[in-house]
């Protein structure tokens, strides 16, 4: 019972004092230096808008799409990999005469209505 509580008394002492037996720095020695600052956070920003033509269409270069790869039809807007190659196996068929034959052939396929009035002034045949 006398080493229990012998030992019990000594973890207390151990733990209390740890702080007063850390080790101060030498005299004549620089303080160690202050923990930095919390930073502020950061600003709040406007979110960056998005642009217009996408990278795969800039403006004024229009996208043929009888020769265009799966990747510049990707990058048509609601273009996807897979509508890419929607268009893709539709020309294989043979080359798109011009936007009508291209909304005739696309009827009934994952190319509907919307995504061609967002391609129409992208592309040409």
């Amino acid at each position: 019972m006398f080493v229990k509580r012998f030992l019990t008394t000594l973890a207390i002492l151990g733990l209390a004092s740890g702080p007063v037996l850390a080790q101060a720095p030498a005299t004549g020695t620089t303080p160690p230096a202050k923990p930095p600052a919390a930073a502020a956070p950061p600003a709040a920003t406007a979110p960056a808008a998005k642009p217009a033509a996408t990278a795969a269409a800039p403006a004024g270069k229009k996208i043929n799409l009888n020769t265009a790869t799966e990747k510049e039809l990707d990058g048509l807007p609601e273009v996807g990999k897979a509508r890419a190659k929607v268009i893709m196996d539709a020309r294989t068929k043979g080359a798109f005469k011009d936007w009508a034959d291209f909304e005739k052939r696309m009827t009934g396929t994952s190319v509907n209505a919307e995504v061609k009035r967002k391609i129409k002034d992208l592309v040409v045949f």
